[in-house]
């Protein structure tokens, strides 16, 4: 609608709908937000150009409510002022550099709303992330390693457009040559200082190249949030730049070599098709986890963090020789990971070598000593080694740094109980059941630790509690028959101690204490 040309157009719109570097913004449900963000932002464009056709105070409360909303989408859009500027250069040409009537100071004030929405939002973002642990520190990725890395990744962001080849859910932070950081420094310049020279002949070059760097500007690594050094995603939006280079720019090719325009359609349509291949081809990588991060392996280098999900998903699938072998290398490619260290002693132990498990968690605690997770999980494996007193110490200081949670209740009341100290064991697991009142073994785990205080009657209602969570647990229908028949309640006693032998016939003490309540009941009991 703006520039009147369909076909141009169209050539961007295909680029935009079919290109795999899209695929990751698509098929992963958490960058859904990506879509989003891409609907309002080109809902803001459009408004725009209502406002610019008849400017109006309504007209501009569309255009402030669309870039609302894609703001609250996705804060990746602050730069969106810059492209209505570039909007105002070509192909609107409202600026008198142009052949407009409007001074760039008039435009620049026209948007201060815009500019001052988008700087709030950029705020409340960083603290936000920085709150949570998501912004990088300096001491992690230095101020230099960044500059080099976003130099790089502005040119390799172009190739991948290009010839969109070794696609990766993570690309790690790469050891940058200083001919790769040099060469690339040289493109960026020499690239801008083209855009700037063709400003007034071929505007749509100047519009799109700095279309694709402000776009790309708020994630391009400057302020490092996540461990990636790059993300396919963060070419979303910065791609249509880029699509404008090429369709207006192949078109000026056709005009002065009208001799290609008859192949130029069959160029076109084959390009697109390649895309969709291609594109078809890296939605396979995102039918589930392993193949996703095993391809990440394949077409990277040195990916801890593949190594470490990869991990992860083996210790759920029970794979725990596969598990040990990705946390070895996940925890070799990045030795300050607490995760690798502590998925390592997970797999460690899985596979019965409580030892070396004991080891890998020692050195999660020493890698992140404020992180509950690290002491909890070396609480729960202390007593396998024999080290109970440890366990517990562990257990409490997991509690103390905020594991405030089921688990972390449940395992200090078991370090607890297994020193004997039932009656300050019983609230922890009241506080674990609090938490998660539907886990049965929280419930069992109080009723062990209230028999053993002697509170026959309150461990008979966490038992009874327990086997109606979860009325497999065959130690469960034993105990809360025993407590039964310890309060003469012996039928029903009976009944759960014979449902106990049903579900495990081998449980020790069951049939012995089946006769004797029997024997009690007979009157026959010595």
């Amino acid at each position: 609608r703006v520039t009147g040309a369909r076909w141009r157009s169209a050539v961007v719109a295909f680029l935009f709908a079919l290109h795999p570097l899209h695929v990751e913004s698509v098929a992963w449900v958490a960058e859904r937000k990506d879509v989003l963000s891409g609907l309002f932002f080109f809902l803001a464009l459009w408004a725009y150009l209502l406002y610019v056709e008849r400017p109006g105070i309504r007209r501009y409360l569309l255009l402030m409510a669309a870039v609302s909303c894609g703001l609250a989408s996705k804060p990746m859009l602050v730069t969106l002022p810059l492209i209505l500027l570039l909007l105002d250069l070509w192909p609107l040409r409202r600026a008198r550099s142009c052949g407009g009537k409007e001074t760039f100071g008039r435009l620049i004030w026209e948007k201060a709303p815009v500019f001052a929405l988008v700087s709030c939002l950029a705020l409340v973002t960083f603290f936000a992330q920085r709150g949570v642990g998501a912004v990088a520190t300096l001491d992690k990725y230095p101020l230099s390693l960044r500059l080099q890395n976003a130099v790089v990744s502005y040119v390799i962001y172009i190739v991948k457009t290009v010839w969109p080849s070794g696609l990766a859910v993570i690309y790690p932070y790469p050891a940058l040559p200083v001919w790769e950081v040099a060469g690339s420094a040289a493109i960026l310049i020499g690239l801008t200082w083209l855009a700037l020279q063709q400003r007034y002949k071929r505007a749509y070059f100047t519009v799109g190249w700095f279309w694709y760097l402000a776009m790309l500007l708020p994630v391009i690594g400057l302020v490092q949030v996540g461990s990636q050094s790059r993300a396919d995603r963060y070419m979303y939006l910065p791609m249509a730049g880029i699509g404008l280079i090429v369709a207006w720019g192949g078109w000026e090719l056709l005009e002065r070599r009208p001799q290609w325009k008859r192949a130029a359609p069959a160029l076109a349509v084959a390009a697109i098709v390649a895309c969709a291949v291609v594109t078809w081809i890296q939605l396979g990588y995102w039918s589930g986890t392993e193949p996703l991060f095993q391809h990440a392996l394949a077409v990277t280098e040195r990916n801890a963090v593949a190594h470490l999900k990869l991990a992860e998903l083996y210790l759920e699938q029970n794979r725990f020789d596969e598990a040990r072998g990705h946390a070895v290398e996940a925890a070799r490619l990045d030795p300050v990971s607490a995760e690798a260290r502590l998925d390592l002693g997970t797999a460690l132990a899985k596979l019965g070598r409580n030892g070396e498990a004991v080891s890998e968690f020692r050195n999660a605690v020493t890698l992140q000593p404020e992180n509950a997770r690290t002491h909890l999980e070396l609480s729960m494996e202390l007593p396998r080694v024999g080290q109970a007193g440890e366990a517990l110490r562990e257990a409490r200081v997991a509690v103390q740094l905020g594991g405030d949670d089921a688990i972390s209740h449940n395992n200090l009341g078991n370090a607890l109980a297994a020193g004997g100290d039932f009656k300050e064991a019983i609230p922890e697991f009241n506080e674990a059941i609090r938490w998660e009142p539907d886990n049965a073994r929280f419930h069992y785990n109080l009723g062990v630790a209230l028999g053993q205080a002697d509170q026959v009657k309150e461990a008979a209602a966490a038992f009874r509690e327990a086997v109606r969570l979860d009325p497999s647990m065959a130690t469960a229908h034993f105990n809360l028959g025993t407590a039964l028949v310890m309060q003469d309640q012996l039928d029903e006693g009976i009944a759960q101690i014979e449902e106990a032998l049903r579900l495990n016939p081998s449980l020790p003490g069951a049939q012995q204490s089946l006769e004797y309540a029997k024997s009690l009941k007979n009157g026959t009991a010595k």
